[in-house]
């Protein structure tokens, strides 16, 4: 009777540590402000509240030998992590609790480190740190296992079904908690990058806006009093600032439809130099004299027009803009199609190039100019890749070199 008594005492003792661990842990959920301190408190939770020698949480890492890489701890610890060389592949080292728990889906535990087979890698670290038993519950969202808590006791087969259970909902509850952080963080970063991209088209479209708005006013209010000549320049102006407006809309419109997938490219054999010529008499004759087009041969590529015109449109803007004085657009054409823009300025800063296709990104350090580019090379890029091209950046003996790359005509099927 004593015996049974003991049993069932026992029992209730460990059944009544893992509630208080799961009410804790809800209270941590509920509180946490960000990822790693979700990870650090439910361990803190495990150890403090349940009485667990040692709790930690191993990411599964899909390298080639299936790591699994601890992220957070609490506990009697003492190195033993360092030591571990956990994989969740089936072998020798993935065959115990963590391995096991990840690769199956299931909770995984060695009720006797002392005598557990598979638990033979690790069972001379564990046992002299005090460690009698062991479990790993795995750690499932949406596409999968990602990892496992792992939670150790001091004495043997201290882990029931119904103990599982109850850590079971507790890591289901973490996982939970992992995803809601992470959509909270994605939707911050949505919300940071949507609050630079309207200020920076704000300020895109505002500037032409602006000289559009003057020089119409100026012209309505003194038409008669204006010179002919600054009467051409300012109507110059007017239209060169309604230009710009247009293109920026359609920027939008391109990066909309894109979000969208409505984006088709119709791909035809096009005369490249003639497109850029095309291209080239929208700018104005000031800007124009600035730029020298260089093509040794007549070059076709299969593109489509449209977007090829927006694209080099985008790119010489972009020079005109943050560029140096000298701007060459250089052509040539051997099976694939290399289209460069290049000019003599200082180009974009080491520490941008990668983000520089991205919209709102930073990609110049020039003084009264937004600090965001636009739109103009994110759509560039989109319609590149549209058209089976590429479109890169580098800065290379003094200049700044945008290369668009296009298929050939030969390309054509």
């Amino acid at each position: 009777m004593s015996e049974a008594h003991d049993r069932v005492s026992d029992e209730l003792r460990r059944a009544n540590r893992a509630l208080r661990t799961l009410r804790a842990s809800n209270q941590v959920l509920v509180r946490a402000t960000d990822m790693q301190e979700l990870l650090d408190e439910i361990c803190r939770v495990v150890v403090e509240i349940g009485g667990y020698r040692l709790a930690w949480v191993g990411f599964a890492e899909h390298d080639e030998a299936r790591t699994v890489r601890p992220v957070a701890q609490h506990g009697f610890e003492e190195g033993y992590l360092a030591s571990l060389d956990i994989v969740w592949a089936d072998t020798k080292r993935g065959r115990g609790p963590t391995g096991t728990a990840i690769r199956t889906r299931k909770p995984a535990a060695a009720q006797h480190i002392l005598t557990d087979h598979d638990f033979e890698p690790w069972r001379a670290e564990a046992v002299k740190r005090g460690y009698a038993s062991s479990v790993a519950i795995p750690l499932i969202a949406d596409k999968g296992v990602f990892g496992a808590l792992n939670v150790y006791a001091e004495e043997p087969y201290a882990f029931d079904s119904d103990e599982i259970s109850i850590l079971t909902e507790l890591t289901n509850d973490l996982a939970y908690g992992m995803a809601a952080h992470r959509t909270r963080a994605a939707l911050e970063t949505t919300e940071d990058r949507l609050k630079a991209f309207v200020t920076s088209t704000a300020h895109h479209l505002r500037t032409p806006l602006t000289s559009v708005v003057g020089f119409v006013e100026l012209l309505r209010t003194n038409w008669e009093q204006i010179p002919d000549v600054v009467r051409e320049e300012w109507i110059d102006q007017v239209s060169q600032g309604s230009c710009e407006l247009s293109n920026i809309i359609e920027d939008l419109v391109v990066a909309a439809r894109a979000d969208l997938g409505l984006l088709r490219a119709r791909p035809e054999v096009i005369d490249i130099q003639a497109e850029a010529q095309r291209v080239l008499k929208a700018f104005p004759t000031t800007a124009a004299g600035r730029i020298t087009l260089e093509v040794p041969q007549t070059v076709h590529a299969l593109a489509d027009p449209a977007y090829f015109r927006q694209i080099m449109r985008a790119l010489i803007s972009n020079a005109l803009k943050y560029g140096g004085e000298q701007i060459r657009i250089q052509i040539v054409g051997d099976g694939t199609v290399r289209v460069a823009i290049r000019d003599d300025g200082s180009g974009v800063p080491e520490a941008r190039r990668q983000t520089i296709f991205e919209p709102s990104s930073r990609g110049h350090h020039i003084q009264g100019q937004p600090e965001s580019m636009g739109l103009g090379l994110p759509v560039a890029r989109t319609l590149a890749q549209l058209m089976s091209g590429t479109l890169t950046y580098r800065h290379e003996h003094g200049w700044s070199i945008f290369e668009l790359a296009l298929p050939g005509p030969a390309s054509r099927t």
